[in-house]
């Protein structure tokens, strides 16, 4: 299933068995309730929040050995900082986004969203194009959307906001030749 779930979502499995051998049932079903069974069908991050709540449950609870509480502590760390526990892989691409539709006088904010995935090339083995690590983080301006790209991946595409259909390439590497380099604004 890929990186993400080697360094998150299947320890938190294996948590959760240990929790169930020490008769924590109900802080294992939790965890395992926490993550979602379809994750080898595009994978989200939608339940990180939930998953992140059933973690801290572990850790508070003075009945569970410190082991499990400190393995329970590092996959907390893990969710706060993904990039860390993954080391720079993938494909992430920035986009702006604008709501468009004649009907709503107020659109809303305007923003830039992010989307981090095994794509492109650039997979642990046995991984698939369409894993994804994390998606649709919203950042107000480039300069913060493009800092959170860089700090995932090398390969890092952008459809900015002077320009949303073309897209820009603002990576690290030399793999991006074939598309225009980005000139940020200052």
């Amino acid at each position: 299933m890929g990186k993400r779930w080697n360094v998150l979502e299947r320890p938190t499995l294996e948590l959760a068995d240990q929790l169930r051998s020490a008769d924590h049932s109900e802080l294992a079903a939790g965890l395992r309730n926490a993550v979602p069974a379809n994750l080898d069908q595009g994978p989200s991050d939608a339940h990180f929040p939930e998953l992140r709540a059933r973690l801290i449950q572990v850790v508070d609870s003075s009945s569970v050995d410190e082991e499990l509480r400190r393995s329970a502590q590092k996959l907390i760390e893990v969710i706060d900082d993904l990039p860390t526990a993954m080391g720079r892989c993938g494909t992430v691409h920035i986009t702006w986004q604008e709501t468009i539709n004649p009907r709503i006088i107020d659109p809303g904010p305007h923003h830039y969203s992010g989307h981090w995935s095994g794509s492109l090339g650039r997979r642990s083995p046995g991984e698939s194009e369409d894993v994804v690590y994390q998606n649709d983080p919203q950042f107000d301006d480039l300069s913060d959307a493009l800092e959170w790209a860089r700090r995932r991946s090398s390969r890092v595409f952008v459809r900015p906001a002077w320009d949303p259909g073309t897209t820009y390439w603002a990576g690290d590497d030399s793999a991006g030749h074939t598309w225009p380099r980005l000139e940020e604004p200052s």
